[in-house]
C-alpha cells in the first residue's frame, strides 16, 4: 500500500510576521534499504540589514557530495546531496564548501538584499541504520538546516571557522512535508508536548 502523510506546522512567531525561511520537503522513505530519498525547497526571506552573497547551512553527520567522479552510492550511511541549485540553475563545485564536518556554505549567483527573498533547491538521499528492532528506521537530523548569519555581518571573517559556525543557531523556519512510504511499514511521529502543542524534530 502507499502511505502519504502531510505535516505542516510553524515555529511561534508573532501572527503578523513571517519566517525568515519556508522548507517544502517531499520525502519517499524506502526502509527495506533504509534510504529516503528527498528534495528540499527553501524560499529565504533576507530581514539582516547587509546584503547575503552566501547562506550556511548545518549538516547532519556523514554528509558528502555526490559528483561526476564520485557518483552516489545508496550504500554508504548519512547524508548524501545530489544537487544544489540556486533560482533553478545548479550551484557549481566551486560555489559549495565544506566547513568542518556539519557545516556548508553555498555561494549564490545573485547577492540578496535586505528585504529580498531566493529560493534553493537541493535533492538527495538519506541512508540510516535500524535500531536494535530491526523493523524500526530512525530518521533524526537527516536534512540540512539553515543558519541564522542574517545579523553575523561584523563576524563575517569567522564564519568559515569550524569552532564559531559550530555555535550560530538554525534559523526560525516553518516548515511543510509530504512523506511517502510505499511499503507495510508504518510512520511515526514521536514528539514532545510544549505548551499544550506538539512539537516534531525537523
Amino acid at each position: 500500500h502507499n502511505h502519504t502523510h502531510s505535516h505542516d506546522w510553524q515555529a511561534l512567531l508573532a501572527p503578523s510576521s513571517l519566517p525568515p525561511a519556508d522548507y517544502a520537503v517531499q520525502a519517499v522513505l524506502l526502509p527495506d534499504s533504509g534510504i529516503a530519498r528527498f528534495t528540499l525547497e527553501l524560499l529565504y526571506r533576507h530581514y539582516g540589514s547587509d546584503t547575503v552573497q552566501s547562506l550556511h547551512w548545518r549538516l547532519p553527520h556523514h554528509t558528502a557530495l555526490a559528483s561526476p567522479g564520485r557518483p552516489a552510492s545508496p550504500h554508504e550511511p548519512g547524508l548524501t546531496l545530489d544537487s544544489i541549485s540556486h533560482q533553478a540553475v545548479p550551484l557549481s563545485i566551486g560555489q559549495i564548501t565544506f566547513i568542518g564536518d556539519r557545516h556548508l556554505r553555498t555561494d549564490l549567483f545573485a547577492p540578496v538584499a535586505p528585504g529580498e527573498m531566493t529560493s534553493v533547491y537541493l535533492s538527495g538521499h538519506y541512508r540510516s541504520a535500524p535500531d536494535a528492532d530491526s523493523r524500526v528506521w530512525l530518521l533524526h537530523d537527516w536534512l540540512p538546516q539553515l543558519l541564522d548569519i542574517s545579523h553575523l555581518s561584523y563576524y563575517a571573517d569567522s564564519l568559515d571557522d569550524p569552532r564559531f559556525i559550530a555555535h550560530v543557531p538554525v534559523i526560525v523556519s516553518r516548515v511543510k512535508s509530504a512523506i511517502t512510504l510505499d511499503t507495510t511499514f508504518h510512520l511515526a511521529y514521536p514528539g514532545r508536548l510544549l505548551n499544550e502543542k506538539e512539537h516534531f524534530g525537523f
